[in-house]
């Protein structure tokens, strides 16, 4: 079992939490060992993207329509920005190695440097 890094300390309470469901996510998928420091800072903004598109949906769940100034109904815009966080969140997943395709290159990439480390140990 890997240790998982810990969230950085100036991540809000909820921002921490994300991390940490990122960094299980990872886990299960096998990909955590292959995360290096150099990938923390894509995790941060995932964890950070994470909270403000859940927010950002609570918003709009309570309030998905509103009467602007001039009479028009429109949709709230805490809408349009959960979905701009997507876009984050799934931006930066792909490099992570969270979806199917991307964490198969990733574990393809890890069972290469193992079977290297193995060829040079048997030297």
């Amino acid at each position: 079992m890997i240790d998982k890094p810990m969230p950085p300390a100036h991540l809000t309470v909820e921002e921490s939490k994300a991390w940490m469901e990122i960094l299980d996510a990872l886990e299960e998928s096998d990909v955590l060992e292959g995360i290096k420091p150099a990938d923390y800072i894509g995790i941060e903004i995932v964890a950070k993207a994470v909270c403000r598109m859940r927010e950002y949906d609570r918003i709009a769940a309570e309030r998905l329509f509103f009467t602007n100034s001039n009479g028009t109904m429109q949709t709230h815009p805490a809408a349009k920005a959960a979905r701009e966080a997507e876009k984050v969140i799934l931006a930066w997943s792909k490099n992570l190695g969270l979806s199917p395709k991307d964490r198969a290159a990733i574990l393809a990439e890890l069972k290469t440097d193992d079977d290297l480390h193995s060829a040079l140990n048997d030297l």
